[in-house]
């Protein structure tokens, strides 16, 4: 058995601080499902805040990533998918560990390069320390539904029934009334989504295969 760091036993006591003043569960008795922390990042440094957090956090535990779309480049009226970035100045960290590990691990990580990370963002926003900081499970099960393993939303595939467009293909299947707007000439589709404690509109592919036929009787 080896011996434990002081770098470990002093982890140990941040976590079991937080744990204690947070009322939450010791780590041991954590979920197994994995939740979504919003970090707060410089905007255009985000990679670069991604990379920083896998070069100092337990990847068997955590796992940062950035949100991106697919989304449309025209040249010569010809029209090529590419990923782009969702959002500008977040990162979300996913890790089945509880809200004082997150804390206690991340903290330092945002301490150390302050230029380019802020802060954990809060539900709490007028409050300094907030324990209310793990993504809403609701808003978390909405964002899975919308990307794909890369945490990408990817194009979606309709036809046009009348004046209506039906999805059949790709992350919008049966969520036509999440649209607020759709220009089809251009294959947008608008969304007002709910990430955090804001309400944002994000726009994502969204092509017209063909005009739903009408049978004949």
């Amino acid at each position: 058995m080896r011996p434990i760091s002081p770098a470990e036993v002093y982890r140990i006591c941040v976590v079991v601080s937080y744990a204690m003043l947070y009322g939450e569960a010791m780590p041991w008795g954590r979920s197994a499902m994995k939740r979504w922390f919003i970090l707060f990042v410089k905007t255009d440094a985000e990679q670069l805040c991604v990379d920083y957090l896998k070069k100092h956090l337990d990847m068997e535990r955590y796992q940062p990533f950035i949100l991106t779309k697919e989304a449309t480049f025209w040249d010569k009226g010809k029209a090529t998918l590419f990923k782009k970035l969702l959002f500008s100045s977040y990162v979300i960290v996913q890790t089945s560990c509880t809200t004082a590990e997150v804390i206690a691990d991340v903290q330092p990580i945002i301490e150390r390069y302050s230029g380019v990370f802020y802060r954990i963002l809060s539900y709490d926003s007028d409050k300094k320390e907030s324990i209310n900081i793990m993504l809403r499970k609701s808003e978390q099960t909405m964002w899975e539904s919308l990307v794909d393993s890369d945490f990408c939303i990817a194009a979606s595939y309709g036809v046009m029934e009348g004046e209506e467009v039906k999805v059949v293909d790709g992350p919008l299947i049966g969520k036509e009334g999440w649209i607020r707007e759709f220009r089809r000439y251009k294959q947008k589709a608008f969304l007002n989504v709910e990430f955090g404690s804001e309400m944002l509109e994000i726009s994502v592919v969204l092509k017209v295969l063909k005009r739903a036929s009408n049978s004949s009787s």
